[in-house]
């Protein structure tokens, strides 16, 4: 075993302190991010592009934003029989019976 193995992957630590950052400001440039985290401008593109795969950040134009949560999941409500309803999910209709 070396010594290596003990530490986190330069990507994970990366991703890690490009989400961090995004947390606390809500949206980067990614030439800022590339001064901060000291990392060529392609490598950031592509940190933010597996973070966008994983559903954690949208790319925008010259950039990066955090998703708000109202765009991560519909906003779901209980309805009368203690299911969840969904905003904007459209209602399933029993079909009906012909005698």
């Amino acid at each position: 075993m070396t010594g290596s193995d003990n530490r986190i992957p330069l990507q994970v630590s990366r991703r890690a302190q490009l989400l961090e950052a995004l947390q606390r400001d809500g949206a980067l440039r990614i030439s800022d991010l590339t001064s901060a985290l000291g990392a060529a401008a392609v490598t950031i593109r592509r940190d933010i592009a597996q973070l966008a795969a994983e559903g954690l950040v949208r790319r925008v134009h010259g950039g990066v934003a955090l998703i708000a949560p109202e765009e991560t999941a519909p906003e779901a409500t209980i309805s009368e029989d203690g299911e969840p309803e969904y905003a904007g999910a459209e209602e399933e209709q029993p079909a009906e019976e012909e005698e």
